[in-house]
C-alpha cells in the first residue's frame, strides 16, 4: 500500500524546513532560545532552497497543487506559529501573548489568501508522467505585502539589538517587532522580490546569524522575563 502524500524533491525540503521549526519550538519551549532562532532561521534557508527546487523539477498538475497546499501549511507552522512561540516563552506576559496571537492570524490570513489567488489562476494542465506538458510555475516581479517567509531573517537578524538591551527594552523592542511584521503581512503595499545580488546575500546573512545566536547560545545572551 503506497504511503498518502507526495515526496519529490520540493515537498522534502519543505519537510526539511518543518523538522527545522519542530527543534526551534522545543527549544524555545526548554528556555534555549538563542539556539530556537538558529533553528528559525534554517526553516528558512529550507523555504528558500524548495522554491528553487519546485522551480527546477518537472512536476504534474497533482504534484504542484500538492506543493502549493504543503508548502502553506509548513508556512505558518514555521514562520507563524514558530516566532510566536520564541516570542511567548521568551517574555511571560499578557501584551505579548496578545501581540503574538494577532502575529500568527495575520500569518494564517495572508497565506490562506494567496492560496485562493493562486488557486483561481491555474490554468488546467496535463499530466507530465503520461509524457505530456509538466506544470510551469508563472513568476511576478513583486510582492504584495510581506511574504511570511521573511519572518526568518526578520527575527533572526531584527533581534540582534535585543542582547544589548534590559529584560524590559527587550521585551518591548521584540513586541514592537513581531506587531510590525504581523501588521506587513496583511497590509497591501507592493515590495519587488530581491534578485540578483541580494538572492545571494540572504544565504550568506542567515548562516552570519546562525553563528550569531549559536554564540549567544553559549554564552548567554538574553535578559529573558
Amino acid at each position: 500500500m503506497n504511503i498518502i502524500g507526495i515526496y519529490n524533491a520540493p515537498a522534502c525540503v519543505t519537510m526539511l524546513g518543518l523538522i527545522a521549526s519542530v527543534f526551534a519550538c522545543t527549544l524555545a519551549i526548554n528556555g534555549n532560545h538563542e539556539f530556537a532562532l538558529a533553528a528559525l532561521i534554517w526553516a528558512g534557508i529550507f523555504d528558500l532552497f524548495d522554491g528553487m527546487v519546485a522551480r527546477r523539477a518537472p512536476r504534474t498538475e497533482t504534484e504542484s497543487r500538492f506543493g502549493v497546499q504543503i508548502d502553506s501549511i509548513v508556512d505558518v507552522i514555521s514562520f507563524g506559529i514558530t516566532p510566536a512561540i520564541i516570542m511567548t516563552t521568551m517574555y511571560h506576559n499578557i501584551w505579548t501573548l496578545m501581540i503574538a496571537v494577532f502575529y500568527v492570524c495575520a500569518a494564517a490570513q495572508r497565506l490562506a489568501y494567496f492560496n485562493v489567488l493562486q488557486e483561481s489562476h491555474v490554468p488546467p494542465q496535463k499530466n507530465a508522467r503520461q509524457g505530456q506538458q509538466p506544470v510551469k510555475q508563472t513568476a511576478t516581479k513583486s510582492y504584495l505585502g510581506l511574504p511570511v517567509t521573511f519572518a526568518a531573517l526578520i527575527f533572526g537578524v531584527g533581534l540582534f539589538p535585543s542582547v544589548l538591551m534590559s529584560e524590559q527594552a527587550a521585551n518591548q523592542y521584540a513586541d514592537g517587532l513581531m506587531l510590525l511584521t504581523g501588521m506587513l503581512f496583511i497590509t497591501p503595499f507592493t515590495m519587488k522580490k530581491p534578485g540578483g545580488i541580494v538572492y545571494l546575500l540572504m544565504p550568506v546573512l542567515a548562516l552570519a546569524a546562525t553563528v550569531f545566536w549559536l554564540w549567544q547560545g553559549i554564552n548567554g545572551g538574553f535578559h529573558v522575563g
